[in-house]
């Protein structure tokens, strides 16, 4: 199925891109991730049901949605801009109707990511470069708080992942990467890095 097709079998829509960008450097402009790139990452690795989704900057919940109808779990998004929140609401309505008992699982946090609440319960978290290395760095070092303070499995998933992002995690932090999917070859940086955190208490 194409992308229009896929999101019809989730009863959303997601399909149009944003162009412009924002005018604070740490913020990138939306993009979805495929369909296809998602149904190849996750036929290789698998969520819980008893895991949170977390999706940051999770535009018209996209990824969101595909994650919690395939696996049953719970998923939040984080998303600060208003008009692909008020999107995401509405995709939510519109999600319930095709799908109500998973639509029970899913929630969104209207704000920065810098500012969003990690829950105990939160562990596995996706980015599709939402945001500057400043801000992902701040942000991976408040999920290591979270993990000392309640400790459980952490798991990363990055897709087209920047140079940055990726030599942060391996250089500053204890996050080992554990999986790498590829999705279309004639693009280096087209494909999925996971890498899982376990405290050591």
């Amino acid at each position: 199925m194409n992308n229009n097709q896929n999101d019809f079998s989730l009863n959303i829509f997601t399909g149009e891109e944003d162009n412009g960008f924002y005018e604070n450097r740490h913020h990138h402009r939306y993009e979805a991730t495929p369909y296809g790139a998602l149904d190849l990452l996750f036929s290789t690795i698998s969520i819980r049901p008893n895991e949170t989704f977390v999706d940051v900057g999770c535009g018209k919940g996209r990824t969101l949605f595909f994650v919690v109808e395939r696996f049953g779990c719970k998923g939040i998004g984080i998303e600060m801009d208003d008009h692909f929140y008020r999107e995401c609401l509405l995709n939510k309505e519109s999600f319930g109707e095709s799908y109500p008992e998973e639509q029970e699982g899913v929630s969104f946090y209207h704000g920065l990511a810098d500012h969003y609440p990690i829950s105990a319960n939160d562990s596995v978290f996706y980015f599709f470069n939402p945001f500057s290395i400043e801000i992902f760095r701040a942000f991976t070092y408040r999920l290591i708080e979270s993990v000392s303070e309640n400790p459980r499995e952490l798991t990363l998933i990055l897709y087209y992942p920047s140079s940055d992002y990726v030599h942060f995690l391996a250089m500053e932090t204890y996050f080992e990467e554990v999986e790498c999917v590829k999705w279309q070859t004639d693009d280096p940086r087209e494909l999925f890095l996971v890498y899982k955190y376990q405290s050591f208490e």
